[in-house]
């Protein structure tokens, strides 16, 4: 397979742009934080969806997330817009991921939320195998407007330290008819105390019929970040290690097919 050289973000490719790498997680992190040592094995799981059984498969990757680097973004997205949103939620981050449990202002919700759906957005695109849970049009989004785009819900938790870092990007699809399908992400950022879940849906629609999940979320003990103006959770409590992962996973009894 070709190698993609168009920028996921802005659409274009080279000679106009340079398409560079760009880290899933800032180096910052890798500097900052220290790595554990089974961080040399990292699970990369891939959740099927299908009758009573969820089978997982696990990929072992010889790097720890803040070495992990996609080449699916050109050199003014990542020097530009990208950097300084890093730069905008650096001292937001540091705080929440050493501990400090209060979202201060509106403000600091706007940056962070961006920050975790431009994370989760990187991410998605870690997985070659042509099913991008997040839509094309969000990519698009992000990049002018800065924010976390339309039908996008993200909430922030905070979890008991957690020195081995966990990404997770769970999809789903969701099929209108034979000819159409709809899919959705549920993606999980964990880095020391600091947890981040994005609920993203490409249309009106798919958030319509997976409102149960939205709901779910937002009687968990976190707090939800974006959009604004729908109210905020306040019964923000610590989270043990597997609250932490069970919130990463689907709810309902009946999940979407994943595609």
């Amino acid at each position: 397979m070709s190698e993609v050289t168009t920028c996921a973000f802005c659409g274009r490719s080279p000679p106009e742009v340079r398409i560079t790498k760009e880290h899933v997680l800032a180096k910052k992190f890798r500097e900052r934080f220290p790595e554990a040592p089974n961080q040399r094995r990292w699970d990369n799981k891939v959740y099927i969806y299908s009758s009573d059984t969820n089978p997982s498969f696990v990929r072992d990757t010889p790097q720890g997330p803040f070495n992990s680097t996609i080449r699916r973004v050109c050199n003014e997205c990542n020097n530009g817009w990208m950097s300084n949103l890093e730069n905008e939620a650096d001292s937001h981050l540091m705080s929440l991921i050493y501990g400090e449990p209060v979202i201060r202002d509106n403000q600091m919700r706007i940056i962070l939320s961006a920050w975790a759906a431009k994370t989760a957005a990187v991410y998605a695109l870690l997985h070659k195998d042509g099913v991008n849970a997040v839509p094309e049009h969000h990519y698009r989004y992000m990049r002018d407007a800065n924010w976390a785009p339309p039908y996008t819900h993200v909430w922030r938790g905070s979890g008991e330290f957690n020195s081995n870092t966990m990404l997770r990007y769970v999809r789903g699809s969701l099929e209108r008819d034979a000819n159409e399908c709809d899919h959705v992400h549920l993606s999980a950022i964990w880095i020391g105390h600091a947890v981040f879940y994005v609920l993203g849906f490409p249309n009106e629609y798919a958030e319509a019929v997976l409102i149960e999940e939205i709901s779910l979320l937002d009687q968990s003990p976190i707090e939800r970040l974006w959009p604004l103006e729908q109210d905020n959770h306040g019964n923000v409590r610590s989270l043990a290690y597997d609250e932490v992962r069970a919130l990463s996973m689907w709810k309902k009894s009946a999940p979407p097919n994943f595609s």
